[in-house]
C-alpha cells in the first residue's frame, strides 16, 4: 500500500499496481482544464506485454484489442445526440486475462459490467452516496467483485469524475449506461 503522491490522485491509501497507474495517467488527462474525457483500460491478471506483428485471433494482444474496439463502437455508433462522454468524466476499465487456457478465449466471451471502485465494501465512506438501480439493487459491485471472479469472462466498467477524483453519481452513471447500451449486463 502506498500514499498517493500526487495531485491528481486522492488521498485515500490505494494498492499500486498497474491498474493504478494506467488509472491515474488517463485521470491526469481528463482533469486539465479543458476537461476531455479518458478511458483508461487495464488487463486484470495479466503481468505479459503483448504485441504482435501478424494478426493471429487467439493471440490475448489481438483479443485486448477487438474488447477495446467492443467498447468504442458501444460509445461512438448509433444515434447519439450528446458526446461519445461528457467533459470531466473518466471510465476505468479492467478486462481479465485473455488466451487459450482462460475463461477469455475470444472478445465476445467479454461480459461488460457498470461497478464502482469500491462496491459494497465501503459503504460506510461513501453514506450519502446513491448508485443507479441496476440488476435489482441500488449499489454497484466493486471492481474486484467482479475482476475475481473465477466463472465467466468479465469486464469491469467504474464511472469517475476526474478533477476531484468523484464517485459518479446516480445521473453520471444514467448516462454512461444509455450511451453504452446493450454493451452493459448483469454479473
Amino acid at each position: 500500500m502506498t500514499e498517493a503522491s500526487t495531485p491528481y490522485q486522492s488521498y485515500e491509501t490505494i494498492t499500486y499496481d498497474e491498474t493504478a497507474r494506467t488509472f491515474n495517467a488517463a485521470r491526469y488527462s481528463a482533469a486539465q482544464p479543458q476537461g476531455i474525457p479518458a478511458i483508461a483500460i487495464s488487463v486484470y491478471g495479466d503481468k505479459n506485454r503483448h504485441g504482435y506483428n501478424e494478426l493471429v485471433p487467439s493471440d490475448p494482444s489481438f483479443i485486448y484489442a477487438k474488447v477495446v474496439v467492443r467498447l468504442v463502437d458501444a460509445l461512438t455508433l448509433g444515434d447519439k445526440k450528446s458526446p461519445y462522454l461528457p467533459p470531466d468524466f473518466l471510465l476505468n476499465v479492467n478486462i481479465q486475462k485473455a488466451g487459450p487456457k482462460e475463461n477469455c478465449q475470444k472478445p465476445e466471451d467479454y461480459k461488460f459490467v457498470l461497478t464502482s471502485q469500491y462496491g459494497h465494501s465501503n459503504l460506510k465512506f461513501w453514506k450519502n452516496h446513491q448508485d443507479i438501480e441496476r440488476c435489482g439493487t441500488s449499489v454497484l459491485p466493486s471492481e474486484h467483485e467482479i475482476m475475481d471472479r473465477d466463472e465467466g469472462c468479465w469486464a469491469s466498467v467504474t464511472v469517475r469524475l476526474a478533477k476531484d477524483d468523484a464517485r459518479a453519481n446516480e445521473k453520471e452513471q444514467d448516462m454512461v449506461v444509455n450511451l453504452l447500451g446493450d454493451l452493459l449486463t448483469c454479473p
